[in-house]
């Protein structure tokens, strides 16, 4: 038998001498706030490009440098945790607590006391003397939206926040502009109690193309996020056969393996529906404007009503209608009427971005962005 010894013992040289990759720490970047920090997106840009990307010493610092430069952070720090092929990086910016000396909330007036009292059932929203914090100003902002949603109305809300540095003050005014009437959602707790059984999980992607999810929401009690029934399941289900609009009704209910929660599965084959008339309404900035009929518009006047088509008839809308300086929300609401026809109606909700000024400079925001995360 040859001897082998030789070559065996050159190929365990050339693999030890072969070099070895070096294993890469992918960046997880985030700022941790302390104090009030802007809640300016463009500052923190950065931070957000570091994500998903090799951990670079160079980088982050360029990255730290460049936020302090802006002269709207006092002071910060990075730092790196490293394991399991990750780098947690926190940018730890700190700047000096500012008062809330003014906050209003510019809304209808018949509208606002009874959403004050409302929204007083959370303790983490802004309230006057407090410390500017942007994560209580968002959850301010959620709880306006919520208390608006359960009561079946379409909201948009941004800020006008005016951060003074020099003097340790903030002023926050929460602009909202109520649209049209939606099915309404359920709110959360503290606002609602808690479900003995939650629907956990809500999945349509049983129904088909040709059924209006609108209708079938004022049909129903049974939502997402809602509390869980069977003898709602079985009335529901009754409504929707009774309706006349479907060829097949059924829900399948499954209890969460963990919990208790009910995961509901909605299975519809529609029958066709008719587009009697096709509107567009606008509220807030384009309340009262007038819209002519649009042929581009994917869903038309006698067309047999198709979901996509109005989604894509939403997405078009928030395109067209979108200006400087302002966000747009498409809602649809689907009337429906005798003959299996449908008035499909879309409101436009239009309302200025955030407004936020730093000692003087002004800067617009797209609402609802989170920014940086605050320390406690």
């Amino acid at each position: 038998m040859p001897r082998t010894y030789g070559i065996l013992s050159v190929w365990l040289f050339l693999i030890a001498a072969m070099p070895v990759k070096s294993q890469v720490d992918q960046c997880i970047a985030r700022v941790d706030g302390q104090g009030s920090l802007p809640p300016l997106p463009q500052l923190y840009e950065c931070v957000r490009d570091l994500n998903g990307k090799p951990y670079d010493t160079e980088q982050a610092k360029s990255c730290l440098d460049s936020i302090l430069a802006s002269g709207y952070v006092k002071t910060g720090r990075v730092d790196v945790a490293k394991g399991n092929s990750k780098a947690i990086v926190r940018f730890v910016l700190v700047d000096p607590p500012l008062i809330v000396k003014d906050l209003d909330f510019d809304v209808e007036g018949s509208l606002k006391a009874p959403m004050l009292a409302w929204i007083q059932a959370t303790g983490d929203i802004l309230k006057v003397g407090d410390e500017y914090r942007e994560n209580h100003d968002l959850k301010t902002r959620e709880v306006i939206g919520f208390y608006f949603r359960h009561l079946g109305k379409q909201v948009g809300i941004s800020r006008k926040i005016e951060l003074d540095y020099h003097v340790n003050s903030a002023k926050v005014i929460y602009r909202i502009t109520v649209g049209a009437n939606i099915p309404p959602t359920r709110a959360l707790p503290p606002y609602e109690t808690a479900c003995p059984q939650r629907i956990a999980t809500f999945n349509l992607t049983g129904v088909d193309d040709s059924v209006p999810l609108n209708i079938v929401e004022k049909l129903t009690k049974t939502h997402a996020f809602g509390c869980f029934s069977a003898d709602e399941v079985t009335n529901d289900t009754l409504k929707l056969r009774n309706s006349g609009l479907f060829n097949d009704v059924r829900y399948d209910v499954r209890t969460e393996s963990s919990k208790d929660d009910k995961e509901v599965d909605l299975h519809l084959i529609g029958k066709p529906l008719k587009v009697r008339e096709v509107r567009i309404v606008g509220h807030g900035l384009l309340s009262g404007r007038s819209f002519p009929e649009d042929p581009t518009l994917g869903i038309q006047s006698n067309d047999q009503y198709r979901r996509s088509a109005a989604d894509a008839a939403r997405n078009y809308l928030t395109q067209k209608y979108a200006a400087s300086h302002q966000v747009i929300d498409v809602t649809e609401d689907d009337e429906l009427l005798p003959n299996h026809e449908v008035i499909v109606t879309f409101d436009v909700v239009a309302y200025g971005q955030d407004q936020l000024t730093i000692n003087g400079a002004e800067f617009y925001v797209a609402p609802a962005i989170k920014t940086y995360a605050s320390g406690s």
